[in-house]
């Protein structure tokens, strides 16, 4: 995935000191290993969960009893074990699937006794009756050399019947060398008990209570290990390779893949203790040697470090002196290393802990910085919180006898990175996150403001202690069972024939790679909240990132081990319907708990402004139903990237409002950017924390007004400080762009209706553009015509007419309210179109050309229109089936300040047809004053929302029919109110009244008036 920016020395240099990591008292740190991540005791336990030695020495009985399954062929092994192991290097016997044997009414197994890898002494085939409990009973005899394979609910291939004994067959365990058990079945099997009887057909072991995810996951991970270890030992010592997701790619490999191989041959050799693990870490110990410690920066030296500290503390009792000394050796010199040259403080890890040119002591007695420890701009976002933990692992691993004194100042400073007090006041990583996420949100949902791997940096902290426990990280965490919430909320689910990618992940907004419910971070958050006692956590955990997962996934082993507290028991999901994150600016709607049937609204107005990773989106939304119908568009290909400056950040790709001005640059450090009239960033790229804090130079509106009730959700933001101001600005700066939603739950299963008003105040009087971004081209009745610009096409026919969007099993349309007689533009496209979309402004050597792609366009600094695609992608694995084709475009007329749009969108299942209505079922209702906006959704219900900028006591319009039910936005809150007719008018007026009477009606806490129909 792309890197963090770099930023220049002189933003560095207006760092304010409170935020300055100064000396700190040494912690007490454990003297035995393993001690990160985990203790000789936690992974003693976790092998505990794994059965050995089960059968008797001479005389045994297995009995399965299971009711067999189908194969699902995306989550289950091929020809899965359910019980033994198809080959061990001594006796053994096994019962397994041959998939090949499955019929319509039966499932086929293979039982078998063996005496080496190849050396069969019987196989039989099982064939069991679908979906019926049946048994498979396997006996022995060693001294009188007897077996029997004995059936119920189905047959043996070899007879036909249901038994079959073989006198004069010897077959008995090695008790020398006692083989591997593993229990794998398939997903959509139920073993319902396997029992080992001894010769008096006592029971010794029983399985009834087994957890087949933990079990499929050990055999899974040790099965991957032993592949991994092998593909290790044939890493060349001498020709380095490039491939950049190849484990053997030391040089320039990430965490994901160099850390993630020192971690797999440390666990698989505390679960099985066999050497060809050891033999595999110490082979790449020396293969790590060969690198420069510098190579790549700290984004392939914190990898390195990472491994090589695993690698040291997990198989610590295996490793000899010598190979712990090159250990130390290279964590030391890596640490130590300090890259010169431009920007160099952000390439080392040295410069990420200590911070802009500020170095190491020049003693080598001691790693410590040479003066106060200063990264504070990076608490929120950056590199610096992977390559500090990075740098921990390998100082904690090593913090030993001579060497500990060495390195406990940089550990201390580490340490005192994750969270230090100024007074009352508390920084560092985890009181900024602590105050971003206080309730479980984040400001680059979904792929980086993920939570996961912050918890595992805790438990890190924590386990290193000889108490088990680090009372002020631990202090500054209790937010942290809060994470996991927005991904409840924001799941999205939905199949169609066609496509089905989206299905099980979530809006992909800011800067977002693939990341799905399965990922090990979602099940990571969801097991801290659930030891925490979350019951719905449980639930979420077990219902979708549990049963998500195919058999050829190991992360459960990695759970227990991370998370092997006690569950609260799994409760039925009882949250409100909609939430709002408040610091992260976060809202989601929905009106089910059922996933695949859900409707989901994410809007995001985040109350500050950063860089790294977040994107210019303020006021935006997205929409799904069975598959994405509004999109967040572009593609997060790289920092830097041509499409990534131009298009994928920036305000045009999302679903809010632009404004353009032909006058305006976009500058940035001497680069000028396209022209999309969108957001600019306010303040500093990388902020501290002081600074994002209301009044701060970063600091937004973001969300205003958030309410959720039964039959609605109601939320409103201001992104006006989102926008450039300044003496001509195009947005006025405190009241320039005001976005409402209502999400109208409605009765008798029918979908909502969501209303989307928008306030504009533009001073300078530039026309606002509504942006809405599809997958798919949205239809129209009237023609779509060629505008002569590449990929901007004019829809012909009466204005505000309806435009409808058809995607998987999901559809929307789109009934533009206001501005009245807008201007529609559809935008976007590729080949299938036939217009060439010049120029092509893409980074050459990594984006192929497609002169037709016109799905990226935006005005060039001098106002031309052009494409940016993203560059090629080079992982087959990422999905793209919401990136964006198409956006619609509703623009008012030039030469107003105040500018209000309004959308409805009315969400339905695919009719898998071609129509689109030629008028708009929503009809605007007038106002003599303008002191609302109105729509009548249908003749019984209508919504309106108030144009003052603060709470209106009063506001007056036509309704199509005073007795239908009424939903007034932006009044003043907790107040009464009349709604009658207004003398010699049709209108009629909502009053604020001075209390309680006949005909009024009380506003909601936040300014919402809900009148009954009459």
């Amino acid at each position: 995935m792309p890197r963090m920016r770099l930023i220049p020395m002189l933003t560095m240099a207006a760092v304010a000191t409170i935020g300055s990591v100064g000396p700190a008292s040494a912690l007490d740190i454990r003297t035995d290993h393993p001690r990160l991540y985990a203790t000789a005791s936690d992974f003693a336990a976790l092998k505990a969960e794994f059965p050995t030695n089960l059968l008797p020495a001479n005389y045994g009985t297995v009995v399965v009893t299971l009711k067999p399954g189908a194969r699902d062929k995306t989550r289950d092994l091929q020809d899965a074990i359910v019980f033994g192991n198809w080959e061990d290097s001594s006796s053994h016997l096994f019962i397994r699937h041959i998939d090949g044997w499955d019929t319509a009414g039966t499932i086929g197994y293979q039982v078998g006794f063996k005496t080496g890898p190849t050396t069969w002494v019987v196989g039989e085939r099982v064939d069991l009756r679908r979906g019926e409990t049946a048994s498979i009973k396997m006996h022995y005899n060693g001294p009188d050399k007897f077996l029997s394979i004995t059936v119920t609910g189905g047959t043996l291939q070899s007879n036909g019947g249901t038994s079959r004994s073989l006198p004069g067959t010897g077959w008995a365990p090695d008790p020398a060398k006692p083989q591997k058990f593993y229990f794998v079945s398939r997903v959509n099997e139920e073993v319902v008990d396997i029992k080992v009887l001894d010769g008096e057909n006592r029971e010794k072991w029983s399985g009834a209570n087994l957890d087949w995810t933990l079990q499929a996951a050990h055999y899974r991970f040790i099965d991957y290990a032993t592949k991994t270890a092998a593909i290790i030992q044939a890493c060349s010592l001498v020709v380095p390779t490039s491939n950049s997701s190849s484990v053997c790619n030391v040089a320039t490999g990430n965490r994901a893949v160099v850390t993630q191989a020192g971690a797999d041959m440390g666990l698989a050799y505390q679960l099985t203790g066999e050497s060809k693990f050891g033999q595999a870490a110490q082979h790449y110990v020396k293969l790590i040697g060969t690198v420069p410690v510098e190579s790549n920066g700290e984004w392939s030296m914190g990898a390195r470090v990472g491994a090589l500290a695993l690698i040291y503390d997990w198989l610590y009792a295996y490793l000899p002196d010598a190979d712990k000394s090159d250990i130390r050796r290279t964590i030391i010199d890596t640490v130590r290393k300090d890259i010169t040259g431009t920007n160099s403080d952000h390439m080392d890890l040295i410069g990420m802990a200590c911070g802009n040119q500020i170095g190491l002591k020049p003693s080598t007695a001691t790693i410590e910085c040479a003066s106060t420890a200063d990264i504070s701009r990076f608490y929120i976002s950056g590199h610096n919180g992977s390559a500090n933990h990075a740098t921990a692992l390998g100082l904690l691993a090593i913090a030993d006898g001579e060497t500990k004194a060495m390195v406990m100042p940089m550990i201390d400073t580490l340490h005192r990175h994750q969270a230090f007090k100024v007074g009352d006041r508390a920084y560092g990583f985890l009181p900024t996150r602590e105050y971003i996420s206080q309730d479980g949100g984040h400001h680059s949902l979904f792929a980086y403001g993920s939570g996961g791997e912050l918890l595992q940096r805790v438990r890190m902290w924590n386990t290193v202690q000889p108490t088990g426990t680090d009372a002020l990280i631990n202090e500054h965490t209790k937010f942290a069972p809060k994470l996991i919430k927005p991904y409840i909320y924001a799941l999205r689910k939905g199949y169609s024939e066609d496509a089905s990618a989206w299905d099980g992940t979530f809006p992909p907004t800011g800067d977002y790679f693939d990341t799905r419910v399965t990922d090990s971070t979602v099940g990571y958050m969801a097991l801290g909240a659930a030891n925490a006692g979350d019951g719905v956590s449980t639930a979420f955990h077990k219902d979708y990132v549990q049963r998500g997962r195919s058999r050829l996934n190991a992360q459960a082993l990695w759970e227990r081990l991370y998370f092997p507290g006690t569950r609260a028991p799994a409760q039925p999901n009882n949250l409100p319907l909609a939430a709002h994150f408040a610091v992260a600016g976060n809202v989601f709607m929905r009106d089910t708990w059922l996933y695949d049937e859900a409707v989901l609204l994410d809007f995001k107005s985040t109350s500050f402004a950063s860089e790294n990773h977040q994107h210019l989106d303020q006021n935006s939304f997205s929409l799904f139903y069975k598959a994405p119908l509004l999109v967040d568009s572009g593609w997060y290909d790289a920092y830097y990237s041509s499409h990534w400056e131009n298009y994928n950040r920036r305000t045009i790709a999302h679903n809010t409002i632009v404004v353009y001005d032909p006058l305006e640059k976009f500058e940035r450090s001497g680069t000028t950017f396209s022209n999309d009239g969108g957001q600019w960033y306010k303040g500093y790229a990388y902020p501290t924390l002081d600074e994002v804090k209301p009044g701060g130079t970063n600091a937004l509106d973001g969300v205003t007004v958030f309410e959720d009730t039964p039959s609605y959700a109601y939320t409103s933001g201001n992104a006006s400080k989102a926008y450039k101001s300044g003496v001509a600005e195009k947005l006025h700066h405190v009241d320039g762009f005001r976005r409402n939603i209502i999400y109208l739950r409605q009765d008798g299963g029918k979908k909502p209706i969501i209303v989307v008003h928008d306030r504009i105040n533009s001073p300078k009087k530039l026309p606002a553009t509504s942006l809405l971004h599809s997958v798919t081209r949205p239809e129209t009745f009237g023609s779509q015509i060629h505008t002569g610009t590449a990929g901007i096409y004019s829809v012909n026919g009466s204005r505000n007419a309806p435009l409808r969007i058809r995607n998987g099993d999901g559809m929307v349309t789109v009934d533009p309210v206001l501005p009245r007689q807008a201007t529609i533009r559809v935008v976007g496209g590729t080949a299938a179109e036939g217009h060439a979309c010049e120029p092509q402004v893409r980074d050459v050597e990594k984006t192929t050309e497609d002169r037709y792609d016109c799905r990226f366009n935006v005005r060039q600094p001098d106002g031309t229109w052009a494409n940016y695609p993203p560059r090629d992608q080079t992982d087959a694995s990422e999905d793209r089936s919401d990136i964006g084709n198409w956006r619609i475009e509703i623009e008012g007329a030039p030469g107003w300040q105040y500018q209000n749009f309004m959308n409805v969108l009315r969400v339905e299942p695919n009719d898998h047809g071609t129509g689109v209505p030629e008028v708009a079922a929503s009809q605007h209702l007038p106002s003599s004053d303008f002191s609302v906006d109105a729509v009548a959704l249908d003749a019984s219900q209508s919504v309106a929302f108030a144009t003052k900028f603060g709470p209106a006591d009063k506001v007056r319009f036509d309704p199509l029919d005073p007795k239908a039910s009424v939903l007034v936005a932006g009044l003043v809150p907790n107040a009464y109110f009349s709604y009658s007719p207004i003398p010699g008018s049709e209108e009629y007026a909502v009053v604020q009244e001075s209390g309680p009477g006949t005909g009024r009606y009380l506003s909601s806490p936040k300014g919402v008036l809900k009148i009954p129909a009459r």
